[in-house]
């Protein structure tokens, strides 16, 4: 209910509270106080009216009566609705719901920048990816392991015309956890361990691209991260023999 209502010179109430609010200088109190001393003088008369046995009309003005001086009453509202402090807390809540809505639209931009790069990353690196050199062989791999607060698949392993072999790995990691996967481990027919060279990109999908020279003439390697798993591992034959692993 507004606290204004038209003028009546025969309400004695609406008159009193114009005169009490008229005395506040922070104008945007002045509804909310009104609601306030009207409730309080609905509750005072219903209270005489059961203790005194007074009729509605009387126990409203006796109500009004006990508030006292309008003009005083006003004045000391008006003391602690001081302007400063009210425009101070209305900056202070207005700058609140500013910080809310910017940290609210800073969080659903950074949401979406990371799911368009992770989208794009994918496309790139998992549908439409291009070898930078000329390739002889391509074994589709799509192994998936999980590594606890890792999951990392094997999506292909590439024998390049160069005699260099590429291993294209994507991973997702729990939230709560370090970003960076554990990185794979490739070994030779011999059980050697091939150092390798990587490129990773990141996102809601993070990409690994391997790549190693193996020995002359060596086509069948062990990928995976037997070390922490001995079951996480693959055996890739890049020779194009029927029946290779």
């Amino acid at each position: 209910m507004a606290w204004h209502r038209a003028a009546d010179p025969v309400d004695p109430e609406e008159a009193f509270l114009q005169a009490v609010t008229g005395q506040v200088r922070f104008r945007p109190d002045r509804a909310a106080i009104a609601e306030e001393l009207r409730a309080h003088l609905d509750e005072s008369a219903r209270d005489l009216e059961e203790a005194e046995g007074l009729s509605p009309e009387e126990a409203k003005a006796e109500a009004l009566k006990r508030m006292g001086d309008p003009a005083a009453v006003g004045e000391g509202l008006n003391l602690t609705h001081n302007p400063a402090l009210g425009w101070a807390w209305w900056v202070s809540r207005g700058l609140c719901v500013f910080t809310v809505v910017t940290l609210g639209l800073y969080l659903v931009f950074y949401i979406v920048s990371l799911s368009a790069m992770s989208l794009v990353r994918w496309l790139e690196y998992g549908v439409f990816y291009r070898y930078s050199e000329p390739v002889e062989r391509v074994v589709e791999v799509d192994r998936t392991f999980d590594l606890g607060a890792h999951t990392m698949t094997i999506n292909e392993a590439a024998l390049l015309e160069s005699g260099d072999v590429v291993v294209r790995v994507h991973s997702w990691g729990e939230p709560r956890v370090t970003w960076t996967p554990p990185n794979l481990q490739i070994r030779g027919e011999s059980g050697e361990g091939y150092p390798c060279g990587s490129t990773s990109l990141g996102g809601l999908v993070r990409w690994e691209i391997y790549d190693f020279t193996p020995e002359p003439g060596e086509t069948t390697f062990t990928l995976g991260w037997p070390s922490i798993d001995p079951a996480a591992v693959v055996t890739v034959d890049l020779s194009g023999e029927e029946g290779a692993p």
